[in-house]
């Protein structure tokens, strides 16, 4: 079994023209809430885009996220071009960042494919489905980096059943959301007396073990 059969998948009903919308009426009307640098905005107040404040709605009510989870959005951007019209950058890099993320949310805006990597552990591909978030195992979200190929060739891999299959992906329209849920005080107070009891490890809690043997084999 691979990380990605530990994934949750769940589909949205949104499309790209609206969320584009979304995020310019946001700088319109709350210039001061996002913080641009290196082709993403992040969010961390509550003034975010529309879209993603209904995209969190509805990922509180299927996953049971209670309020005191609070949610910071980050917005990965199509990339540039050169006056030729090639990508600047042949990769697009999500990196580990935060070790307090409880679930990790990531949706792209057209069908793509990454490569998931766990500090040196090696790399698994991961497909991204357009307008389909993926829950990645809990607790170990964070601590992932996620690497997309800015080219306009996608190529499945074969599986049972299936043959590997070829197609053009819409990179200059694709925008990848994360959405993360912080772990609360409360949560954070749980973990923590959990793991200074001398009787256990971070070992026997079977998420995180689990996620990360997953990413062993």
């Amino acid at each position: 079994m691979s990380l990605k059969d530990k994934i949750d998948t769940f589909n949205l009903s949104f499309d790209t023209t609206e969320f584009k919308q979304s995020l310019e009426d946001n700088l319109v009307n709350f210039s001061g809430s996002s913080v641009y640098s290196n082709g993403k905005r992040a969010w961390f107040k509550e003034d975010k885009p529309l879209v993603i404040k209904q995209i969190d709605a509805q990922l509180r009510k299927r996953y049971k996220i209670g309020e005191e989870n609070k949610m910071v959005a980050c917005v990965y951007y199509p990339p540039e071009k050169d006056d030729q019209g090639k990508f600047l950058e042949k990769t697009t890099q999500i990196k580990e960042n935060r070790d307090n993320v409880l679930h990790r949310f990531i949706i792209s805006t057209c069908h793509d494919i990454c490569d998931a990597s766990f500090g040196k552990i090696r790399s698994e591909p991961l497909e991204l489905r357009q307008w389909v978030s993926n829950k990645i195992p809990d607790m170990i979200g964070g601590m992932l980096s996620y690497e997309f190929k800015n080219d306009k060739n996608l190529v499945i891999p074969a599986r049972k059943g299936f043959r590997q299959v070829r197609k053009t992906k819409n990179t200059e329209n694709r925008y990848l959301i994360v959405l993360d849920y912080i772990i609360s005080t409360k949560q954070y107070e749980e973990l923590t007396n959990m793991l200074s009891n001398k009787e256990e490890t971070v070992e026997d809690d079977d998420r995180i073990e689990d996620a990360l043997e997953e990413l062993r084999i």
